[in-house]
């Protein structure tokens, strides 16, 4: 059971010297408190009022995203009272409701109110009945590029940067009277910002932020969690998911094949000029094979001196062809580190991707043949259509290398 009680002043200091009307609720909704200005507005009966308010609060707001929210909305009083309410919820989940009388059908926020608006980091600005801008604060109009006074009366669709995700979440919050949240780019802008709209009155109230940092960190793991750091190559995981889906292909017909390869002599260039020179070895040739593949393949790092590359709606013929290919040109190349040239080489297991399984099959059959090739000399490449077969499968590519 909710428990409704007088805040104390020593708890209205500690919440920043409240002296508006004003709620505070624990995370849990157990305890409600209601500082004397509060219950000086709600009137008899207030702590019914009170509970009322926070119900509804929490009820429709999202609590993910409430750092600040403003809402509109009756009190359950027999009186059919209205009363704009400021939200915001802390770290700890607690509820900090700041209220007032209801906002005028315009929306335009009261003094106190508009002093708090102007105080969040949020950009926000309000719509009236028709859609048009009755109020911004100072956030918004620096972030669209205007001054408030050219805001006011200006229409929802006259502001260049909204979309039309933001008109379809204005029409869900203006006709269906229910809040909406969502993250958009700009149109024509690297930006990214967070929309959260809300019914208020007879129109709306919109929060938006600036979230370009967040959104781009995030890109920024995702791209690290499916690519290789050093190579910026697609990694393993992500390989392997594109393998699933051109096992799925294969059963529609669509024909595969895959590559995997290992650099021949390798081991010399870490040996004779340490590994960080190496390390642009790898990167170098990762550039040279990169040439060799078409911008629909898949061509990723295993690790090491390990790579795979998966050709889309490709032969096992055509796949021969590019396989030469790959190894002519690093034959070819001059790989230099550390001021030293290295004359390199890579052994190719080339294998069909078959409509079975999850690639498992063909990354055995691929793994084999590469190894076939290795124990052969390397620079070649070796073919395996099937596991049951000797690993020898047929041949193609230059002379056994020494030191391989």
């Amino acid at each position: 059971m909710t428990r409704i009680e007088r805040m104390s002043s020593e708890a209205a200091v500690n919440l920043g010297g409240l002296d508006g009307p004003a709620l505070y609720a624990n995370s849990s909704g157990e305890t409600i408190q209601a500082n004397e200005a509060a219950i000086d507005l709600l009137g008899p009966g207030w702590e019914s009022v009170a509970e009322s308010l926070v119900n509804q609060a929490a009820a429709r707001t999202n609590v993910e995203s409430a750092h600040h929210c403003l809402l509109t909305f009756g009190a359950k009083d027999g009186a059919g009272r209205r009363f704009a309410v400021h939200l915001s919820r802390d770290e700890g989940g607690s509820w900090l409701l700041l209220i007032d009388d209801e906002i005028a059908p315009d929306l335009i926020p009261s003094a106190r109110l508009e002093e708090i608006l102007e105080s969040t980091s949020d950009c926000f600005f309000a719509l009236d009945s028709t859609s048009e801008i009755v109020y911004a604060n100072s956030h918004a109009a620096s972030f669209l590029g205007v001054s408030k006074d050219e805001l006011l009366g200006r229409s929802l669709e006259s502001l260049s940067p909204m979309n039309m995700q933001f008109s379809e979440a204005h029409n869900k919050a203006m006709v269906e009277r229910e809040a909406t949240t969502y993250d958009s780019r700009l149109p024509g802008e690297g930006r990214w910002i967070e929309v959260r709209a809300y019914p208020a009155g007879d129109g709306m109230a919109v929060y938006f932020c600036d979230i370009t940092d967040k959104v781009q960190t995030q890109e920024q793991l995702t791209f690290l969690a499916h690519h290789d750091a050093l190579t910026g190559l697609p990694n393993r995981a992500y390989f392997q998911e594109q393998l699933r889906k051109a096992v799925a292909r294969s059963n529609r017909g669509v024909p595969s094949a895959l590559l995997f390869m290992d650099m021949d002599r390798f081991k010399i260039v870490n040996d004779s000029v340490g590994h960080a020179a190496g390390d642009e070895v790898l990167q170098e040739f990762a550039r040279v094979v990169a040439v060799c593949a078409r911008e629909e393949d898949t061509f990723a790092r295993f690790g090491g001196d390990e790579f795979a590359l998966l050709l889309d709606d490709a032969t096992m013929a055509e796949a021969l062809v590019v396989a030469r290919r790959i190894q002519d040109a690093v034959r070819e190349h001059a790989f230099v580190a550390d001021g030293r040239q290295f004359s390199l080489g890579v052994s190719i297991g080339l294998a069909p991707v078959f409509g079975r399984g999850s690639g498992g099959h063909a990354m055995a059959l691929a793994d084999s043949a590469m190894y076939e090739a290795k124990r052969l000399g390397g620079e070649q490449t070796c073919v395996m259509t099937e596991p049951a077969e000797p690993p020898q499968g047929e041949t193609v590519g230059g002379n056994p290398a020494p030191g391989a």
